[in-house]
């Protein structure tokens, strides 16, 4: 594989965010402005399979902030709107959320377009959807992203405006736009039943173990919750006993925009399950925090969602097919361990999915691997054989499961019983089996790697898992794709962590201001990277590592839109397992159009009583390339957050069960990077307050500051992405020490 060069510096001082709701975008320099059209209505049909009761709002103006007209599609997808300006504007920004794809009965993605109006009728679809989220992030014409767009894909101009339930070009793109695992979805208010499967951390060290996917005493099928909820003005209700203990729980919530937050919380046990995550064709993926008192444990998750009313046959039958479209052909692959004993992995490359089985809706079939894992330092691993198997889906839930086999040549976790500690033991050529889970259309999973077999005196402890693992895998799209190869990108990044409570907001911003003065989790400044080559089968895939026994020892992986990196400052990993302070580090981020990203990184060592490696950060970033100036951003954007970690309630540094249970909140947004000038209106436990915000756009990191309440807020956002981080401190000055970081959702 080719190399590839990465320096990365850490942006630090952060934020504290919550919420959001409206509309939103981004202003692009450039639209072309052909003649106006003199009606003063519009007609058009929503699709990606029609979609019926879907909200539509018609702008002039690319931020969205200018509403002209609004309506609602039928049940075949069509709306008519009258416009209230006369003539109609040259170029129309049209922005539809909401609503349910008549071909399957699952929530319709929120989709985007622009453009002028040509009377008959336009299309707003997926692929509209993506050119305007390139008109806005990249800049230029919007002529110009058009061009990129079909260039990309392959197709016309005319097939990337055309209807995709009646254009087979139009629809094979929509199926690219699709598979690249970004295009996000709202769930209209109603009646839910949720698919849910989460693995905690805490559980592998009390001897989480598996023995199959739909048999045996500890299936994977049996950890699959059924959940009933409802959504009322995005609000989430229900009860549900998610962990089996004292009762069920509480559920309260949030859908905002295409991000998702529900709470699980118990006053008998104190204990409060905090799920987050994007919402994506009908399911979630993120990761969960657990608070029993004030103790803190993480996991990951994956949940779909299906409407109460139930799907016909032929329903099910569009769904799959439309499924088949999404993940056959090659797959981007990259996973790193999350939980882990000894040493954690990384693994990438490549997978095949070939057939599908539309008759059952059962399963499908992996036919070609091609993965590389790391395991020690610059070794790579010796895979003797590697067989693909068969995904089974849990029965409706569109959660699938894969059991992988790899033989190969190294030494493996064991768990020893005379100790009960967990070693590594060298085995010669072993077959592992590592169980793939992820949801049907959704870009991220995880996966489990198991212990084999070995014998006495182990034989009682096979199947204990041994790893937890967060995938990802996308399909060989180059609209998915934003990295150019062998191009070079300036990066900014910002992380917030536990280590960062109780430090003065100050001393941050004098960290951010004065590198050589920052410590290992708050250190700032610009750093560069050069994306790896095409490889020969004309991936985006590549990797380098650093000479062994350099300090501190680094391996950096790209596949597709991931990126994966770690370090290890001794080559011992001690500090990840807590047992000295160090700059061992283990983390992976997700690109979006235009440069941002957003990820989770894990970091050794030890903070007061807590092992970091269980506590994650969150990170955002932003690469720019090289030559190119980020656009400005101005518009409204739904925001919804939750606290990480708090000095708040009562905790000695990861908050307690009272405050998690109310530290989340949603709203709206409102950004001007030209004037500096933005507001946050938040709704939290009831009460909602509009505050204004100072706006700088670093490059491409917008950094939104000012007081709120009795605290102050630093938050920063990469333009164009999902996510932000923020950080909260004590006083309306700005002055006073760090009480709570955390991460909010910042989507359309």
């Amino acid at each position: 594989m080719k190399k590839f060069l990465f320096h990365l510096l850490w942006l630090s001082f952060l934020i504290f965010s919550l919420a959001a709701c409206g509309g939103g975008g981004d202003t692009a320099a450039g639209a072309a402005a052909p003649a106006a059209a003199t009606t003063s209505s519009i007609s058009g049909v929503v699709a990606d399979g029609y979609v019926s009761g879907a909200t539509v709002k018609v702008y002039s103006d690319v931020d969205m902030t200018a509403e002209i007209g609004s309506g609602t599609t039928d049940a075949s997808g069509n709306f008519s709107i009258t416009i209230s300006a006369n003539p109609v504007p040259a170029i129309l920004y049209i922005k539809t959320t909401g609503g349910l794809d008549i071909d399957t009965n699952m929530p319709a993605p929120t989709m985007m377009f622009a453009g002028a109006y040509v009377d008959g009728s336009l299309n707003v679809t997926p692929l509209t959807d993506r050119v305007v989220k390139e008109f806005i992030s990249a800049g230029g014409t919007l002529e110009g992203a058009y061009t990129t767009i079909s260039g990309k894909l392959g197709i016309s101009d005319a097939n990337l405006k055309g209807n995709p339930v009646t254009n087979p070009a139009t629809e094979s793109g929509m199926y690219d736009i699709l598979s690249s695992g970004t295009q996000g979805n709202t769930l209209p208010d109603g009646n839910y039943q949720i698919k849910l499967l989460y693995f905690l951390g805490d559980e592998m060290r009390d001897g989480l173990y598996i023995t199959g996917i739909t048999s045996g005493a500890k299936p994977i099928e049996g950890r699959v919750k059924t959940i009933s909820i409802e959504i009322t003005g995005g609000n989430i209700t229900g009860t549900f006993n998610i962990d089996d203990v004292a009762g069920d729980e509480t559920i309260e919530g949030r859908v905002q925009g295409t991000a998702l937050y529900m709470n699980f919380y118990n006053a008998t046990t104190n204990t409060v399950f905090r799920f987050a995550g994007e919402l994506a064709l009908s399911s979630a993926s993120g990761n969960v925090l657990k608070v029993v008192g004030t103790a803190v444990t993480s996991g990951l998750f994956l949940a779909t969602f299906t409407k109460d009313a139930p799907q016909t046959d032929d329903q099910k039958g569009h769904l799959f097919a439309a499924i088949a479209h999404v993940m056959e052909g090659w797959n981007y692959a990259a996973a790193r361990d999350v939980f882990f004993y000894g040493k954690p992995r990384i693994a990438w490359g490549s997978g095949k999915i070939a057939t599908f089985h539309p008759g059952d809706f059962t399963h499908f079939d992996y036919t070609e691997l091609n993965i590389s894992v790391f395991t020690d330092f610059d070794t790579e691993l010796p895979i003797v054989e590697e067989k693909a198997g068969i995904a089974t889906f849990i029965g409706d839930s569109r959660i699938w499961v894969s059991r992988e086999t790899f033989l190969w040549a190294t030494t493996v976790p064991i768990w020893n019983a005379g100790s009960s500690t967990w070693g590594e033991t060298p085995v010669g050529n072993l077959t592992l089996d590592l169980y793939h889970i992820g949801v049907a259309g959704n870009p991220k999973g995880m996966a489990l790697s198991v212990t084999p077999v070995i014998g006495n005196p182990f034989a009682a402890f096979s199947n204990r898992v041994a790893a937890i693992t967060e995938r990802v895998g996308m399909r060989n799209s180059t609209a998915a794709i934003f990295l150019q190869p062998s191009a070079t990108y300036n990066v900014q990044a910002a992380v917030v962590d536990v280590q960062m409570l109780a430090k003065t907001r100050t001393s941050l911003l004098d960290t951010v201001n004065n590198p050589s003065a920052a410590n290992f989790e708050m250190a700032f400044s610009g750093g560069s990277f050069t994306a790896p080559a095409l490889n020969s089968d004309g991936l985006l895939i590549g990797w380098e590592a650093s000479a062994h026994g350099t300090s501190p020892y680094v391996t950096k992986i790209v596949s597709g839109n991931t990126f994966i990196t770690r370090s290890d400052n001794t080559e011992d990993w001690a500090a990840f397992n807590g047992a000295v302070s160090g700059a061992d580090y283990l983390m992976s981020v997700e690109m979006y159009e235009g440069g941002a990203m957003s990820g989770t990184r894990l970091q050794g060592g030890t903070f007061l009583t807590y092992n970091l490696a269980y506590l994650p950060m969150s990170m955002v970033m932003f690469a720019q390339k090289v030559g190119t100036t980020p656009p400005n951003v101005i518009g409204t954007r739904n925001f919804l957050a939750r606290s990480l970690y708090s000095t708040l309630g009562g905790g000695t540094a990861s908050g307690n069960y009272t405050y998690h249970k109310n530290a989340w909140s949603y709203g709206s947004l409102t950004i001007n990077t030209v004037t500096g000038i933005g507001s946050l209106t938040i709704t939290s436990s009831g009460v909602t307050v509009t505050v204004p915000m100072t706006v700088v756009k670093e490059t491409g990191m917008v950094h939104i500051y000012g007081a709120l309440g009795e605290g102050y807020l630093d938050l920063y956002w990469p333009v164009g992405g999902k996510k932000a981080t923020y950080v909260r401190s004590a006083n309306t000055a700005g002055t006073g020490l760090v009480t709570d970081v955390g991460e909010a959702y910042v989507t359309e």
